[in-house]
C-alpha cells in the first residue's frame, strides 16, 4: 500500500487506483481547477487503456509567458524539460500536464505505482516523471485543451492583464493606492477569467494565484449563472 511520505501531497493522487480500486472510472483533477456549467465529460471521451491527460500549452500565449516572466525567448523542449526538472533522460516530445486525469483504476495501478516507487520530488512534483512514464509506456491519451485550460498561460491573450496585476499587488505603483482603481482592476480581471470560463470545460488557476478573489464574486456569478444569464 502507498503511504504518505516527506514528499507533496500531490504525489498522493498516484494512490488513487488503490484506495478506489472497484470504481469503473475515475476523474481527477487539481484543487485549483474550476468548472464551467456548459462543461462536458472527459470521461465520456476515454479509450479502453488508457490514461487521458492534457498537454502543456505551447501555443503564442506559452512564448509571451516566457518572455515575460523568464525574459528569455528560449523555450525549452521537452526533453529539457525532463531533465531540468526531474533528471530524466526521456525521449518524450511532449509534457503532459497531470492536473486534469481521466482513467481506470485497474488501467492506472500499476503504472501510478512504479513513478510512486521510482522517483524523488521535483519542483512541479509528481509531473515530470508520470508524464514521462505515460508517454513512454503508450498508455497515455490526448484530451482536448477544454479539459485543462491553462489560465496562467491564457491570460496572455489579454494584452493588458500584466497591467492589471501591477496594480492590485505593487506597492510601488502609484495606482495601487488608490482603492477604487485597485478594486476595478480586481473586477476586470475577474471578468477576464469569468470570460475565458464560458469558453471551456475546466479552468486551471494554476497554484491557487487568485485566492484573494472575494468570494462573494463568486457567489455573484454563480447567481447570474443560474438565473440563465452570460
Amino acid at each position: 500500500m502507498l503511504r504518505p511520505d516527506n514528499r507533496s501531497p500531490a504525489w498522493q493522487k498516484l494512490a488513487l487506483p488503490e484506495y478506489f480500486a472497484n470504481a469503473e472510472h475515475m476523474l481527477f483533477v487539481d484543487a485549483d481547477i474550476i468548472f464551467s456549467n456548459r462543461a462536458s465529460d472527459p470521461l465520456a471521451l476515454l479509450q479502453e487503456g488508457c490514461v487521458g491527460v492534457v498537454p502543456e500549452p505551447r501555443g503564442p500565449n506559452y512564448r509571451r509567458s516566457v518572455r515575460l516572466w523568464a525574459g528569455k525567448n528560449h523555450i525549452m523542449s521537452a526533453q529539457e524539460y525532463y531533465q531540468r526538472t526531474a533528471q530524466i533522460d526521456s525521449p518524450a516530445d511532449i509534457v503532459y500536464n497531470t492536473g486534469v486525469m481521466a482513467f481506470r483504476p485497474n488501467v492506472a495501478k500499476e503504472l501510478f505505482e512504479r513513478v510512486w516507487r521510482d522517483y524523488e520530488e521535483t519542483i512541479y512534483y509528481e509531473q515530470p516523471a508520470l508524464s514521462h512514464e505515460l508517454v513512454t509506456t503508450s498508455l497515455v491519451q490526448t484530451l482536448p485543451e477544454d479539459f485543462n485550460t491553462n489560465w496562467s498561460i491564457d491570460r496572455m491573450a489579454f494584452p493588458f492583464f500584466t497591467k492589471l496585476d501591477q496594480i492590485r499587488t505593487n506597492r510601488k505603483n502609484l495606482l495601487h493606492h488608490v482603492a477604487p482603481i485597485r478594486k476595478l482592476a480586481c473586477e476586470i480581471r475577474f471578468g477576464c477569467i469569468l470570460d475565458r470560463l464560458s469558453r471551456c470545460s475546466f479552468l486551471h488557476l494554476s497554484g491557487g494565484q487568485f485566492s484573494d478573489i472575494p468570494i462573494d464574486w463568486w457567489e455573484r456569478h454563480l447567481e447570474f449563472e443560474k438565473a440563465g444569464d452570460p
